[in-house]
C-alpha cells in the first residue's frame, strides 16, 4: 500500500510541475489513489520495520515517477538542491543509499 501511495504521489507532483495543461483529470484521479493507499495502509500496517522499508522504496519510486513526468528523465543532475531555504549538496548515491535502507528494513 505505501509504495502505491508513492507511485501515486510522484505521478501526482510530476503532473503537477510539467508543462502540460491537459492533466487536470489525471491528476485528481491520481490523488485518489493516494489518499485510499493512505487509508489501507493505516488500517492494515503494523509492523513499524515494513513500514518505514516500504516508505522508503516508496520514496525511490517516487522521485524517478516525479522526475520521468516532469522533467523527461529519471535522475536529477548532480550538483546543488535549493529546499527549505538551504542549498544541500546532491549526489547520485543518495537516491540508492534510500532504497538500500528501505530493502534493509523490510528485513529486520
Amino acid at each position: 500500500m505505501i509504495i502505491l501511495y508513492w507511485i501515486s504521489r510522484g505521478v501526482t507532483e510530476g503532473l503537477k510541475w510539467s508543462d502540460r495543461e491537459d492533466y487536470a483529470a489525471e491528476y485528481h484521479i491520481w490523488r485518489l489513489v493516494e489518499v485510499i493507499a493512505i487509508i489501507l495502509a493505516i488500517v492494515f500496517y503494523k509492523d513499524i520495520w515494513m513500514l518505514l522499508g516500504q516508505s522508503l522504496i516508496g520514496i525511490f519510486i517516487y522521485e524517478r515517477v516525479l522526475m520521468k513526468i516532469a522533467y523527461d528523465k529519471w535522475f536529477k543532475d548532480e550538483g546543488e538542491i535549493f529546499d527549505i531555504g538551504l542549498k544541500i549538496k546532491r549526489y547520485p548515491y543518495q537516491d540508492y543509499l534510500i532504497l538500500a535502507v528501505g530493502v534493509i528494513c523490510l528485513f529486520v
